[in-house]
């Protein structure tokens, strides 16, 4: 079995599991499309300017982490160029956490996201952390 036919397995399996997710949020009578590529650009791009620490804020982003997939992140990163695109979400997830907002459990779903999207990268011996590399700068203090 090649490389190349190991990571196509692991992209069907990541499939089936975000299209049971799917399947599971319509028997509950919710559905989600996912967002277009522009807006997980822009998406990111908010992400990048940081976190705003008002409650509404907080549970917009919430609602962000939780609507994101590792088929939307794979895209996202083929449109910015950037392998790790969870990055900067997972970066305010630290930041929300450390200034006790309950995001917890979103950002323990984004680490799985990104340790699904370096799986599927041929990269599954590193952790999302051990990309963090350097501390993504804080823009929030540029923003108005």
């Amino acid at each position: 079995m090649t490389t190349t036919d190991v990571t196509w397995m692991h992209a069907q399996v990541a499939d089936l599991e975000h299209r049971i997710v799917a399947l599971e949020s319509r028997i509950s009578g919710s559905t989600r499309k996912p967002p277009h590529h522009e807006l997980l650009v822009s998406l990111y791009l908010d992400a990048l300017k940081g976190p705003r620490f008002e409650d509404d804020f907080v549970r917009h982003w919430e609602r962000q982490t939780f609507a994101l997939d590792v088929r939307q992140l794979l895209v996202l990163a083929r449109s910015i160029r950037d392998p790790f695109p969870w990055r900067p979400f997972l970066r305010n997830a630290d930041l929300y956490v450390a200034k006790g907002f309950d995001f917890s459990e979103a950002r323990t779903y984004l680490l799985d996201l990104a340790r699904d999207l370096l799986r599927i990268q041929g990269l599954s011996k590193l952790s999302p952390r051990d990309v963090m590399g350097h501390a993504l700068p804080d823009l929030s203090r540029l923003t108005v």
